[in-house]
């Protein structure tokens, strides 16, 4: 599994557990999720710990690494 096939199971959890997230984005996203990690692309990790812990780092590194990847994305311009 690479870091990023990691990083964005963590984000689909995330968001499935309490950020503003459509149902209709929900389905699309948890779709792709399913059948990547079917195929072998991903992994499925039932929390950022074992995530953390395959990838050989702290729970603490991922959670700051996720908050830095947020903060920078709340400054993006997102032609809002």
């Amino acid at each position: 599994m690479s870091l990023m096939s990691g990083l964005i199971w963590l984000d689909i959890q995330l968001l499935l557990l309490g950020r503003n997230l459509c149902r209709a984005a929900a389905d699309e996203i948890i779709w792709h999720a399913k059948h990547y990690t079917g195929r072998g692309v991903m992994k499925f990790y039932p929390s950022g710990e074992d995530l953390a812990k395959d990838m050989g780092v702290s729970l603490q590194t991922l959670v700051d690494t996720h908050q830095k990847h947020f903060e920078a994305a709340k400054k993006q311009d997102w032609g809002d």
